[in-house]
Order: structure tokens, then sequence, then C-alpha cells
């Protein structure tokens, strides 16, 4: 989910080629679960794979920094509330590494990782 750390600001990211990219490279790494009802509309080994492919992007920079957000927001708020606080966390992350990412890019790894704090596809990955 980035664009190469020296790119400015309002370069485009590269997130969609580099998140299918490493949805495809994490496909033989199973062994996470996801909810039940994930399982019956995808199939379990569809499920299977999308747990451990959004593990692997858990464990990336950003998806750390997700992660970290995430945590701290739902100690501070809840709903809507902690989205909009983990929302601004990440964007201030990543500008920080001079990334940029879009709204539904940032919304998909919020989403991730509070299913991996919420236990939904393993324990939430550390680096």
């Amino acid at each position: 989910m980035s664009t190469s750390p020296s790119a400015p600001i309002g370069t485009p990211p590269t997130v969609p080629l580099t998140f299918w990219h490493r949805v495809a490279g994490f496909f033989h790494a199973a062994g996470h679960l996801v909810s039940e009802g994930f399982i019956k509309l995808f199939g379990k080994d569809a499920a299977t794979h999308f747990a451990s492919a959004s593990l692997g992007l858990l464990k990336t920079t950003v998806g750390q920094i997700a992660v970290t957000a995430v945590t701290e927001a739902s100690k501070a708020a809840s709903g809507a509330e902690a989205h909009k606080i983990a929302f601004s966390t990440v964007i201030s992350e990543i500008e920080k590494l001079g990334l940029a990412a879009k709204d539904s890019e940032i919304n998909l790894l919020i989403e991730l990782a509070l299913q991996s704090v919420r236990g939904a596809f393993g324990a939430a990955p550390t680096v």
C-alpha cells in the first residue's frame, strides 16, 4: 500500500497493483480462519487464502500503522468516532513516511486491522 518512499505526496499510489500482488503472493500460505459467515459466502479455501493474505498485508509497515491506530482508537472511542480517529492516525502516519493512499485503501486497511484485532482471522500480527 505504498508508493516509493521518495515519491511526493501528490503522486498517485501504486496500491491497487501492490495490494493484488500481495494477495496473490500469500495464497499459498493458508492456515488462518475467518468467520463462519465469510466461509459460507466465499468457501473455505477462498476464506483461508483471504485471511492469510490479509495478515500478510497487516505485517507491512503501513499495516502495522493501521493495527496500532485501530487498537488505540478503540481505547478512546467506539463506532464511527473510533473509525475517524483511526483514519486520521493512519493518514498522518503514512504522510510522515512520504506515502499516499486513497480513502478506500485506508478504509480497507482499517477494516482488516479491526478484524485481526478482534481475532476474526488469527491474532494481530507483530513485526
